[in-house]
C-alpha cells in the first residue's frame, strides 16, 4: 500500500492506494483399508487390501486493486470515497472482474453556531449518509468451468471418468448496493448515546445452486439468479447508569426489516427445497405447502 496524510490548518487529507493478491490451495488424500495384520498396528501400510483411495485438490485466486480518499474540515464535515476492483478465478473470463465503489458523508452539526443552545446537555450530534456496492464470491472454486471426477466404481475393469458439474461461463459476481442514513447523538458527558440507522439494500445476480431435474444427471448448477431487497430501520440506546462504586451500563436495540424478492428469471415462481417458494413480492423462505381444510370428525368421513 501507498499512503498520503496531510494536515493543512483546518483541513485533513488521507489518501491510500493498494494492491493485494490472494491464493488458496487445499489438498486431501483419503485411504481406506481392511484386513490388517495386527489390530494394534493401524498405519495404512499394514492393510492387506485397500478398499478406497482418493485425492482431491482445489485452488482459487483473487487479484485486487483499491484506493481510498478521506477528507475532513475541522472534523465537522467528513467525506470518504473508496473504490476497489476485484478479479476472482471463481468466475468466467468475461465476468471475472467486479468494480465496487462507496461514498459517505458525515456532518457534525453539534459544532454549528445554531446549536449553541444545546451545549449544556448535547455533547455530540452527527448525521451520516452513505452509498456503497459490495461483491460476493461465495461459490465453488470451479463453478464456471464444470468438473469431472474419477468414479470409485469401474466399468468393464476400467476407471470411469464422469461429468459431475455443469459449466457456466456467465457465472459472475453477486452485488449488493446499499443506501444508508443515520443519526448519532451523545448526551450528558457521554452517559447517554442514541443511534438510528435506516437502510435499503438491493442484492442482484444472487449466487445460487439452482436445482435441476435428476433426469439431467445433475442435481444442481451454479448460476446468478434473481434479486432481493432488504429495507429497514434500527435503533440503539445505551446509558451509563453508575460509575462508582461499580460501573453499570444498559443497552437496548430494536430493528425492523422487510425482505422481498424483486426479480426472478422470466418472473416465474421457483420451488426451493420441499416447503419453500420463491415468488416476486414475497419474502425469502415463504412456506409453500398444502392448506388444511380441517379434520375428519369421524372415521366414516375418511372416504374417497
Amino acid at each position: 500500500t501507498l499512503q498520503y496524510v496531510r494536515n493543512i490548518r483546518k483541513h485533513r487529507v488521507n489518501a491510500l492506494l493498494g494492491q493485494s493478491f490472494q491464493s488458496d490451495f487445499s489438498e486431501d488424500i483419503y485411504l481406506n483399508g481392511e484386513n490388517y495384520v495386527d489390530p494394534f498396528i493401524t498405519p495404512i501400510q499394514a492393510a492387506a487390501k485397500y478398499t478406497r483411495i482418493s485425492r482431491n485438490e482445489s485452488e482459487r485466486r483473487m487479484l485486487s486493486y483499491f484506493g481510498r480518499f478521506n477528507y475532513s474540515y475541522i472534523w465537522k464535515y467528513i467525506f470518504s470515497f473508496v473504490l476497489r476492483n476485484d478479479a476472482s478465478s471463481r468466475f468466467g473470463p468475461d465476468k471475472r472482474s467486479g468494480l465496487f465503489p462507496s461514498v459517505s458523508f458525515a456532518w457534525r452539526f453539534s459544532d454549528e453556531p445554531f446549536m449553541k443552545f444545546s451545549k449544556s446537555f448535547l455533547e455530540d450530534a452527527k448525521w451520516r449518509v452513505s452509498y456503497g456496492v459490495t461483491g460476493n464470491q461465495f461459490t465453488s472454486n470451479y463453478g464456471w468451468q464444470g468438473a469431472y471426477v474419477a468414479s470409485s466404481s469401474k466399468y468393464d475393469g476400467n476407471v470411469v471418468i464422469r461429468h459431475s458439474d455443469l459449466s457456466n461461463s456467465e457465472l459472475g459476481w453477486e452485488t449488493t448496493t446499499q443506501y444508508n442514513t443515520g443519526l448519532d447523538l451523545t448526551f450528558v458527558d457521554s452517559r447517554i448515546y442514541f443511534s438510528m440507522d435506516a437502510y435499503i439494500k438491493n442484492s442482484d445476480d444472487l449466487l445460487f445452486n439452482f436445482p435441476l431435474s435428476y433426469y439431467t444427471g445433475f442435481s444442481s448448477t451454479s448460476m446468478n439468479f434473481g434479486s432481493i431487497r432488504n429495507s429497514g430501520i434500527e435503533f440503539l440506546l445505551e446509558t451509563v447508569n453508575l460509575l462508582r462504586p461499580f460501573r453499570w451500563k444498559t443497552s437496548f436495540n430494536i430493528s425492523f426489516n422487510r425482505n422481498q424478492i424483486t426479480a426472478l428469471p422470466n418472473s416465474e415462481d421457483v420451488i426451493i427445497g420441499d416447503f419453500s417458494l420463491g415468488r416476486i413480492g414475497e419474502p425469502i423462505g415463504a412456506f409453500y405447502a398444502f392448506e388444511s381444510l380441517g379434520v375428519y370428525a369421524r372415521d366414516e368421513d375418511n372416504v374417497y
